[in-house]
């Protein structure tokens, strides 16, 4: 029997990519910055802007649940979660209890929402 998972109730649909955008020219130079892009159809990608500090970060991994999208990096030498309810069109910058600022966040998973 093959499960039936739920989607999100908050999800416009589409697709979700995180990563690192080079602002410098020459990448000895830095000037990394957290990334994120979404897409209706996987074709066609609009670059969505993530809240938080300015300096220079990644975005190491993205996890859906079934009420939100959550994404996890670094912003300078401190781990940073971000989150989206909207299926990942808009995020902001979530403070999660337990998770000590200087952590590095390097990846995320959650537990599917599926029945069989």
């Amino acid at each position: 029997m093959q499960p039936t998972c739920r989607p999100s109730p908050r999800s416009t649909g589409g697709v979700v990519a995180v990563g690192t955008f080079r602002t410098a020219d020459d990448p000895a130079d830095g000037g990394f910055r957290p990334a994120a892009w979404h897409s209706e159809n996987g074709e066609r990608w609009s670059a969505v802007p993530l809240p938080g500090p300015t300096t220079e970060g990644s975005v190491h991994a993205v996890a859906a649940t079934d009420r939100e999208v959550l994404a996890v990096g670094r912003v300078g030498r401190t781990g940073i979660m971000w989150s989206s309810v909207d299926g990942g069109t808009s995020w902001s910058v979530v403070e999660r209890d337990g998770i000590p600022p200087m952590a590095s966040l390097d990846d995320i998973a959650v537990e599917a929402t599926c029945w069989w």
